[in-house]
């Protein structure tokens, strides 16, 4: 006799989904997706699912919902919870810390929550008096929370600076919207004066967490300028990184591994904007030398971090193609974790995997 078969809700159905989405930290869109996502949870102790049960849960049509038992514990333990009772039990949690937020969960997107109402109608008061309460979320919390106030931003009507003058000295919006959601193609309306009033709260020699937060604004403000080739944008906001602040070498690696590697990176473009092929070569070889003295000690999401954004400043920077050729075999056993096709592919189309910032996590959830 087979194993019997269980029925998920709907709602709990799209938050397994979102969770999938979350933990593979790459777009699922084909067939060819599902087979390396099959590799992932694999690899990740959890099991074996095969690709073609992965395709019908996430990208088929088929409104039937209907697996194995064993299934959903594998997919529960690749999300970070024991088995799929756990995960029930996760997501009851989840929905109460929704509805505290005002989203209703598995509702009609008609319905807006209260923090887009507060957002959509400059009723601030209220919403800063809820918001400073907030200091104990998890990541996750911090991160759903951070979605919420994007998209309720992305789809005001306002201009957004009101609410950017109003919050972005808070630590709970500073954490879970501006770190955890950035948004660096800059779509939301006033994100660049944004980032201007969370710069405002910054000391950049006071700590390390100072640096952190002082490399980060003046990092996502040059990268935005640099690639738009507004060069005077980008030569202030590099002033800031490459002049104004002299990081001695234990103070870089004081830092987390994102600041530290955009820090490290941008110079590269810094030094571009300035017409100085030779500090150019000399910086790209630096951090490749940088990335095999230290490979052997980063976890997974260090890796990511690490490839990413060197792949970005070699992909959109007019540089030797054997830099690139010398990053993917620094990488190869980190590419090959996905596939081994991955190590023939440009940087470009590997790229889409890899990068982990918030805001793109948040795009491919959306679409679930």
């Amino acid at each position: 006799m087979g194993k019997p078969l269980v029925q998920f809700t709907p709602d709990c159905i799209q938050e397994l989904k979102k969770q999938i989405m979350i933990w593979a930290t790459f777009p699922i869109r084909s067939k060819g997706d599902c087979v390396i996502l099959s590799k992932k949870i694999l690899d990740s102790g959890a099991g074996y699912i095969s690709e073609s049960t992965l395709y019908r849960l996430l990208l088929s049509n088929n409104k039937s919902h209907s697996f194995y038992p064993n299934t959903f514990d594998k997919l529960s333990q690749f999300v970070g919870k024991k088995d799929m009772t756990d995960f029930q039990k996760w997501f009851n949690q989840k929905k109460e810390t929704d509805l505290m937020h005002g989203i209703i969960t598995g509702q009609s997107n008609n319905i807006k929550s209260l923090i887009k109402v507060c957002v959509h109608t400059n009723s601030f008061n209220p919403l800063y008096l809820y918001t400073e309460q907030l200091t104990d979320l998890d990541f996750y919390n911090k991160m759903s929370l951070g979605f919420e106030f994007y998209q309720s931003l992305l789809i005001n009507k306002n201009d957004n600076l009101e609410f950017f003058k109003r919050f972005a000295h808070l630590p709970i919006i500073r954490q879970s919207f501006f770190e955890q959601c950035i948004d660096p193609e800059f779509k939301l309306t006033g994100y660049e004066e944004g980032l201007k009033y969370y710069l405002k709260e910054v000391n950049p020699v006071k700590s390390i967490q100072g640096h952190q937060d002082y490399i980060f604004g003046n990092c996502m403000l040059f990268r935005y300028h640099f690639l738009n080739n507004n060069k005077t944008l980008a030569a202030m906001h590099g002033k800031q990184l490459y002049q104004k602040l002299e990081l001695k070498s234990d103070e870089l690696d004081a830092l987390f591994i994102f600041p530290r590697m955009r820090y490290m990176n941008y110079k590269v473009w810094w030094y571009d904007l300035n017409n100085s092929a030779h500090k150019v070569e000399q910086q790209i070889n630096d951090i490749l030398t940088y990335c095999e003295h230290h490979i052997a000690t980063w976890q997974e999401n260090e890796l990511r971090i690490a490839f990413t954004c060197m792949a970005e400043v070699l992909t959109y920077g007019n540089y030797n193609r054997t830099y690139n050729i010398k990053l993917k075999n620094i990488f190869k056993t980190f590419l090959e974790s996905f596939s081994s096709n991955f190590i023939n592919m440009e940087l470009q189309d590997i790229l889409p995997y890899t990068n982990q910032d918030g805001i793109y996590v948040y795009k491919r959830v959306a679409l679930i």
